[in-house]
């Protein structure tokens, strides 16, 4: 049986004004190994809700958002929808705001590569990760203080709800999953008061050499905690013809995924 999990991205706003490019990089971290997510741009957008641009290799960008279930905001990449770009949700979230040229570059660097993510073969479906640890001491796992079984129903209501394709649960120790990235959206919640979880992410390249032909791997994008009462989601944009791969874990049993795609 398979587990996954998803994120929330956010974006400085730079002023109003007509729509345009915007040339300055303040919020770009430095280059990342091609084999972990690159943050392109960051955007906060509540007191505890951001939104975050990534580059997560092989050609595949994501955008990210983050929230506490605590502060009462709801996710703003439902209100985006099904956008084809990280320029595009740019755009949505802020329609009067000139678009950071890192987000148009890394658009136009992805497009190049799609026709070469298409010719890749599909994942072999016995290229398993390693299961990830379960089991915190019962002593560090929290009470269901709210009675509402670690949020689970308010999870569900919240975060399944969007893509022709849904995998949705709640209360489970560990999701394994991956789909292709020409449309797919990653949520994973730690229900768990005082304990962390646990999400990482993986995309599928392949390459050639004269030695050993095409060899096609999992390449770890990203391996992070996820704090308690916290959601993360991972939207992917623009990546025809690729793969991601979702892992999430929970100590102490309360993870809440949902895994949504169209095709």
């Amino acid at each position: 049986m398979r587990r996954s999990s998803i994120l929330i991205l956010g974006i400085m706003v730079l002023g109003s004004g007509c729509l345009g490019t915007d040339d300055s990089n303040d919020d770009v971290a430095a280059p990342a190994d091609s084999a972990r997510a690159r943050l392109l741009y960051r955007d906060n957008v509540g007191a505890d809700h951001t939104l975050e641009y990534h580059a997560l290799g092989g050609g595949t960008l994501a955008v990210r958002e983050t929230l506490s279930i605590d502060g009462n905001e709801a996710p703003l990449l439902d209100e985006v929808g099904h956008a084809e770009s990280l320029a595009a949700v740019f755009q949505r979230v802020h329609p009067t705001t000139a678009i950071p040229r890192i987000l148009v570059d890394a658009d136009r660097d992805s497009t190049a590569q799609r026709e070469r993510r298409a010719r890749m073969p599909s994942p072999d479906v016995s290229a398993l990760l390693p299961r990830p640890e379960t089991g915190a001491s019962a002593t560090t796992c929290s009470a269901d203080f709210y009675g509402d079984n670690w949020g689970a129903t308010w999870f569900l209501n919240g975060y399944c709800n969007t893509g022709n394709f849904r995998e949705c649960n709640t209360n489970w120790g560990w999701f394994d999953n991956w789909h292709q990235t020409s449309w797919n959206s990653y949520r994973q919640f730690e229900g768990d008061f005082s304990t962390n979880g646990h999400i990482g992410a993986y995309y599928w390249d392949c390459f050639w050499s004269l030695f050993t032909g095409t060899v096609c791997y999992w390449i770890q994008s990203m391996d992070h905690d996820l704090l308690p009462r916290h959601v993360e989601s991972w939207t992917t944009t623009g990546s025809d013809g690729g793969w991601v791969r979702f892992l999430g874990n929970s100590p102490c049993g309360h993870l809440g995924v949902a895994f949504l795609w169209n095709s």
